[in-house]
């Protein structure tokens, strides 16, 4: 069952992008991450600075989360992870359910 969360084209387009491209394992290790918004920007053909705007808002509306990894970098590294609530907007809880989750 989809959710009644309302998201803008650009959120639509960034999240359906993440489930077929940037999530490359969506579908057998729910909630790993190593997509950058960097990743996004080329994946899409979205402007960082409006990317930007996206992220934040598909963030707000818990969608995504924006974790912060730290190795030996010079800086951090930020990957847009799914939510259980992303699962549930494209219509994936069930296949969330039968992976344990």
């Amino acid at each position: 069952m989809k959710s009644e969360i309302k998201t803008t084209a650009l959120e639509t387009k960034v999240l359906n992008w993440l489930k077929k491209t940037g999530w490359y394992n969506y579908d057998n290790e729910p909630f790993y991450s190593d997509v950058e918004a960097k990743d996004i920007a080329t994946g899409t053909g979205i402007e960082i600075q409006s990317l930007k705007g996206v992220l934040g808002s598909l963030s707000k509306k818990d969608l995504i989360s924006i974790d912060e990894y730290e190795a030996n970098f010079e800086a951090p590294l930020y990957f847009i992870v799914a939510t259980e609530a992303a699962y549930v907007h494209l219509g994936d809880e069930e296949m969330l359910k039968a992976l344990g989750y």
